[in-house]
């Protein structure tokens, strides 16, 4: 295993860790060489085999890791935050982010496979650089994989069909829905802090994502309402108040209607509907 600046090149299972034991801190990159597998992202289930590439973007949700017997891979580990750290953080303003959040599993054939094989030895030498120009390299190095998992998808036409204003847009707009859904849950306020209009913003969301920009917003408050509701110390009207709902019936209307249970009937049954 080699380790610097927080890039690991490793291999599983010579050496201990799974991928989804790096996931969260770190983005990971893995190639299955071995065996099957697979994940629950956002609610759906992604299978991998022999030669495909597994992309882990630590800022999303992932569970369920299943790994067949006898599997094995080689895994890339970035640290969340390196490319804006080494002044390459423009890469992730590109449609090519995008496409990898939407298609985590990539089949390689022989040609890909190599390519994006010979980048994570690449990484691999360069790990052990300290110098400046050194770890510009890496940062280098890092960049280079990325455009080549991203040609590949353009390639296969898996994108988003975004130009790179549009899934900048996309991209503020989920962090925007991630840090006010629990104040702010209409479209309009959040095309007018993007300066677009709603109607605008629902389409980018459509072409980025296949869902509309409501449905993310509901997506966002949904996890944040059940994280509440799973804390016992919190009475409902507290939860109401605190998510700046105008009134408890109301409250209790969004709520029956993200999770098909009122909040009362969600907390007795202590789980949400499918």
């Amino acid at each position: 295993m080699i380790s610097n600046q927080g890039i690991r090149v490793l291999g599983f299972p010579q050496d201990g860790i799974p991928p989804h034991g790096l996931h969260g801190a770190y983005h990971v990159h893995f190639v299955c060489l071995r065996g099957s597998g697979s994940f629950i992202q956002d609610g759906n289930r992604f299978s991998f085999s022999k030669d495909d590439l597994v992309i882990l973007q630590g800022n999303l949700d992932f569970s369920d890791f299943k790994y067949s017997k006898g599997f094995q891979c080689l895994i890339l580990a970035v640290p969340r935050g390196f490319l804006r750290s080494m002044g390459n953080g423009m890469v992730l303003e590109s449609k090519g982010f995008i496409h990898t959040k939407n298609h985590p599993v990539t089949h390689l054939p022989g040609k890909a496979k190599e390519l994006i094989l010979e980048d994570f030895r690449s990484l691999e030498k360069r790990t052990s650089l300290t110098s400046e120009y050194g770890l510009k390299s890496i940062s280098h190095a890092v960049q280079v994989l990325t455009y080549d998992i991203w040609d590949l998808h353009e390639s296969r036409k898996d994108g988003s069909g975004l130009n790179n204003s549009n899934a900048g847009t996309f991209l503020r707009f989920q962090e925007l829905a991630k840090a006010n859904c629990g104040r702010e849950r209409t479209v309009a306020w959040y095309a007018g802090k993007l300066c677009v209009t709603p109607r605008q913003l629902s389409r980018i969301c459509m072409s980025a994502s296949g869902s509309g920009a409501s449905e993310w917003i509901e997506h966002y408050s949904k996890s944040l309402i059940i994280s509440f509701l799973d804390n016992p110390s919190l009475s409902l009207d507290q939860i109401s108040d605190d998510l700046h709902f105008s009134s408890r019936s109301f409250f209790t209307r969004y709520v029956k209607r993200l999770l098909g249970k009122t909040p009362s009937e969600y907390r007795s049954s202590g789980k949400a509907a499918i």
